[in-house]
């Protein structure tokens, strides 16, 4: 069984929505492709600006097992994008969910 990670994130005071979303889609996802045993990886920032909203995106890893993503965010690579996350979001919260499809989304 596949083992999803939510990362849910609030963006720094000094950023605005914009600015995150730059950060969120474009840059962060380099640092994150990096780490080893990721096999997927979804970005999902918030469309309109709320301050307060107690996070701004939403993201999906994707590891074969627990013990991949354990090995994958102790490499240098999970530990880069630990620190890029905490450089430009003042809060993150993992949940580690097991996903069940009800309907089938758009491919």
């Amino acid at each position: 069984m596949m083992l999803k990670i939510m990362s849910m994130l609030k963006r720094n005071d000094d950023m605005t929505l914009d600015e995150f979303r730059k950060w969120a889609q474009l840059r962060h996802p380099r640092i994150a492709a990096e780490i080893p045993g990721l096999v997927a990886y979804k970005v999902n920032v918030c469309l309109t600006d709320d301050p307060a909203r107690p996070y701004d995106a939403v993201n999906e890893l994707w590891f074969e097992s627990d013990a991949a993503r354990v090995h994958g965010f102790a490499a240098k690579a999970g530990r880069d994008a630990a620190a890029d996350v905490a450089a430009h979001c003042r809060t993150r919260t993992h949940l580690l969910v097991a996903e069940l499809e009800v309907i089938r989304g758009p491919r």
